[in-house]
């Protein structure tokens, strides 16, 4: 009642009918909360990536597929580090293989897993 945009009022309407909710490797395992406090940032970014290529000064493709490998390897030496400072974590915390995107993931779906 008190947004009277009326471009944000349909944003949030189709927000609200589109939008589903992510699983969550904290929901399932509160211990990994030590990874994600644990991982540095890549870089370089998703965003300085983009900028790169809007500004025609960066190869995407070699680009992005350095970012993959190196996020990845982050995320591992993190679950690692976590692992060995005793928190019960491993990748599998991180991995919803009965996610689908267009669905919430639900109490019932963290169940299954």
């Amino acid at each position: 009642k008190a947004m009277k945009d009326d471009v944000m009022l349909e944003y949030y309407r189709i927000h609200n009918e589109q939008a589903a909710l992510a699983p969550d490797p904290i929901a399932a395992n509160p211990e990994a909360a030590a990874v994600y406090a644990g991982a540095t940032a890549v870089s370089p970014s998703l965003g300085e990536i983009v900028q790169g290529v809007l500004a025609k000064s960066v190869d995407y493709n070699a680009a992005l597929s350095k970012l993959s490998t190196a996020t990845q390897k982050e995320w591992e030496r993190a679950i690692k580090a976590a692992a060995d400072k005793g928190s019960k974590v491993s990748k599998d915390d991180f991995e919803f293989k009965n996610w689908n995107p267009l669905k919430s993931y639900t109490v019932e779906d963290y169940k299954k897993r």
